[in-house]
């Protein structure tokens, strides 16, 4: 890498030291750490001479290939996105295409991914010709991902806030968000698999609260029964990720079926086919989904007792908003009656049509049969029972 490209971004190594001896030293380190992982969570028996030997013979083989093609500074920079990730609890994917198939990455924890263990050729040394460019791809957490995109423009690119707005205007890529960096290509991909194992893992450690040291984290494969993961035998670095996660999906709905379906159903908010389905597959496994209560639900679909709730942001035309807000104001006190619902939100200050909407479907999705009278009834006196609530509040 020439200097001229190391002066497009930012990257921190320590005084004196050059990005090929920096990369090396963590690359041995992190070596060191993941054999000893290995063999305490059993897919190592032991860590004996010809285990070192075959897995530091890749390591160094890898090394030599990186550093030739002027490629360490880009890895360095994929550990530090990955950082920056589990610092701020952002999900990204076992790994896919280059950096799965890089034991170096696996040993700095870019990846989850062991390229020996899932008899994966590093690509690089598969790919002759002299072409500087790469492309170093991460599977995001379909909402969060932008906040890793950031990161990059603003802490390795050193862009400024300004610049970084113009990039969300621009069109992405089938393949994902794409990063240019130096000759090298960094490409974001939003995959909802994650933000569906990242929710259900949420679901676990707090509701069936688990201890500190037993809390559920499935980035590493040998954790929680992970162990058991086999690659099949026409895996490669393309899709061995996607096996992964597909794995980790199933192993979660056998052991954790509550919230697994209850996350299942949340992310597939505002697809009628998908939740109706979801639902079939609810009462299949005998889980019970209790319906929408204003004062029991949340927002989300939630696990209660050995049942799920719907959630009211699940009710066709409730958004969001108005759900958070009728949550939090019951903080303090249930609801009695209609007037008591339209009155917390009316304070809101959203447009009467749009909390008229809110609150009939809401009543004809049974959420507020807890008031004692009939849809038909709190349909009937919805108007006035609103107004009543504006002229109270505006007083």
């Amino acid at each position: 890498m020439s200097a001229q490209e190391q002066n497009c971004f930012s990257i921190d190594i320590p005084e004196g030291e050059n990005l090929d001896n920096w990369l090396k030293s963590e690359a041995i380190k992190g070596l060191k750490f993941r054999l000893e992982t290995q063999a305490l969570h059993g897919f190592l028996h032991s860590i004996n001479d010809n285990v070192k030997k075959l897995y530091l013979d890749r390591l160094t083989h890898e090394l030599m290939i990186i550093s030739n093609k002027g490629y360490s500074a880009y890895f360095l920079i994929a550990r530090d996105i990955i950082k920056k990730a589990v610092s701020d609890n952002i999900p990204t994917g076992p790994g896919r295409g280059l950096l799965a198939s890089s034991l170096t990455a696996w040993c700095l924890q870019i990846t989850d991914l062991d390229p020996i263990y899932c008899k994966l050729q590093f690509e690089l040394s598969l790919n002759n010709n002299d072409n500087n460019s790469a492309v170093f791809e991460f599977d995001t957490c379909c909402d969060r991902g932008e906040y890793l995109i950031h990161h990059v423009l603003t802490h390795i690119l050193k862009q400024t806030e300004s610049e970084c707005k113009c990039r969300y205007h621009l069109p992405k890529s089938k393949k994902g968000e794409i990063v240019n960096i130096g000759t090298s290509k960094f490409v974001f991909k939003d995959v909802c698999d994650l933000t569906m194992i990242f929710d259900i893992e949420q679901y676990i450690n707090v509701t069936y609260e688990k201890s500190a040291n037993k809390k559920l984290n499935m980035r590493n494969l040998g954790f929680d029964g992970f162990d058991c993961f086999k690659p099949n035998v026409n895996s490669n670095s393309e899709t061995i990720g996607n096996e992964i996660l597909a794995f980790r999906l199933d192993w979660l709905k056998t052991h954790y079926p509550l919230p697994f379906m209850a996350s299942v159903l949340q992310i597939n908010l505002g697809n009628a086919k998908k939740q109706v389905k979801f639902l079939e597959q609810c009462q299949s496994m005998n889980i019970s989904v209790l319906p929408p209560d204003i004062n029991k639900s949340y927002s989300n679909f939630t696990i209660e007792n050995i049942h799920i709730r719907f959630g009211l942001s699940g009710v066709n035309n409730v958004e969001r908003e108005v759900a958070e807000i009728i949550v939090l104001s019951r903080c303090c006190e249930l609801f009695s009656d209609l007037f008591a619902l339209c009155s917390v939100v009316v304070k809101s200050n959203f447009k009467i049509k749009k909390i008229k909407r809110n609150i009939k479907s809401l009543i004809k999705s049974g959420a507020c049969d807890c008031f004692g009278f009939s849809q038909e009834k709190m349909l009937e006196i919805l108007p006035n029972t609103l107004k009543k609530a504006y002229e109270i509040n505006s007083t």
